[in-house]
């Protein structure tokens, strides 16, 4: 279980995730509508860069399978920095 927690001058947000790509629905629906945009034109950008400039349907949808956990951390923390958004990022253990 992963805990953000985003600071704002009126104060702090808390989110509890399962993991990143959880973590870039909560942030997609409740700071940012253009996250999940820039997660599918970097993948895009990296098929067209494998595939000679060419987009392919297929390689596409196996890259975004592929998406390991590393990848999605690096596409939060990269958008919350372009956000401009202080934050904090734990693992908690939660028992509910």
């Amino acid at each position: 279980m992963l805990e953000l927690k985003i600071f704002y001058k009126t104060g702090v947000e808390m989110f509890y995730c399962t993991n990143y790509n959880d973590m870039l629905d909560i942030i997609s629906d409740e700071v940012s509508s253009d996250i999940i945009d820039d997660l599918l034109v970097y993948i895009e950008d990296i098929v067209n860069l494998e595939n000679n400039g060419d987009m392919n349907e297929q390689l596409y949808n196996k890259y975004l399978r592929r998406l390991k956990e590393q990848q999605y951390r690096e596409v939060v923390l990269l958008h919350l920095d372009k956000l401009g958004l202080d934050y904090e990022i734990n693992k908690v253990n939660r028992s509910e």
